[in-house]
């Protein structure tokens, strides 16, 4: 068993011409672990509800659709009654409960022991990775394929029942060579994106494949990243780097920055976590 060496998360908003835009991400360091992503563009309060869903999961997993779906039931009604008076102060009240607030989520449950189960959930696009720093090898990503970040995220609202479809849930077991990573979509993007220049599986090129078929947007930034210096280097250069600017929020943001600048990071706000 290998005790628990490393639980770092770091979270920048993004910015336009007009300075900062508030940051609709949020992360949770203690047990379970997640990143949720407010969606800024649909619904009021986004990054507010992002954060009552970290701060709100129960100790025990979440294992199935309908405790999922039981889990959201019982906790929405504090959040709408407490923001529904601040949006009236604000004449934004029927828009509140017409449209909501929407958040993406992902979560994994750490066990006792790092050779019990750790049981994840996610729902919509933010992304939950496991590497194998030593086989050099991406063991689990709970983003089948990349083409789903082109789509309209599956996104928790505190007014309507969750799909389905938007919901995954499962376990592994963590080897002492690996770590996991929870990231909120922009990131998620490049962290696959970089991951599979270097692999050279046959799963890694029909990803890519797909993607070239696909006419994805992701496409200009795939080509921007390949003829960077480091573009096959990805444990070697760009996971250490970003392991690395999780030490502090001013690494995070000279690095994410840096990334935006070359075409490597989509606009967005960037969140990423790290267990080890």
């Amino acid at each position: 068993m290998e005790p628990i060496r490393y639980i770092k998360g770091q979270s920048i908003a993004k910015r336009d011409n007009q300075g900062i835009i508030p940051n609709e991400d949020r992360f949770r360091l203690e047990n379970p672990i997640a990143v949720s992503d407010g969606a800024g563009g649909a619904g009021l309060f986004t990054g507010e509800w992002a954060e009552y869903l970290c701060n709100h999961l129960p100790v025990e997993p979440i294992s199935t659709f309908e405790l999922f779906t039981g889990w959201i039931n019982s906790i929405w009604e504090p959040f709408c009654n407490n923001h529904q008076p601040v949006a009236e102060s604000r004449g934004i009240g029927a828009k509140f409960l017409s449209d909501g607030s929407w958040a993406t989520l992902v979560s994994v449950w750490l066990p006792e022991s790092n050779d019990l189960p750790f049981r994840w959930l996610a729902y919509g696009d933010s992304t939950i990775f496991v590497f194998d720093l030593e086989a050099k090898n991406l063991d689990f990503c709970s983003v089948r394929d990349i083409n789903l970040y082109n789509e309209s995220p599956f996104l928790i609202n505190w007014k309507e029942d969750p799909l389905p479809a938007g919901f995954s849930c499962g376990e592994f077991i963590l080897n002492k060579n690996q770590i996991i990573l929870l990231a909120s979509d922009a990131m998620s993007q490049y962290i696959l994106l970089g991951y599979l220049l270097q692999h050279k599986s046959e799963s890694a090129k029909e990803q890519l494949d797909l993607l070239a078929a696909s006419g994805s947007r992701l496409l200009v930034q795939l080509a921007k990243m390949k003829i960077a210096p480091n573009a096959t280097l990805f444990f070697d250069d760009t996971l250490p780097k970003l392991i690395e600017s999780l030490h502090s929020n001013e690494n995070f943001q000279t690095l994410t920055n840096n990334l935006k600048q070359q075409g490597h990071l989509a606009f967005d706000d960037y969140t990423l976590l790290l267990y080890s």
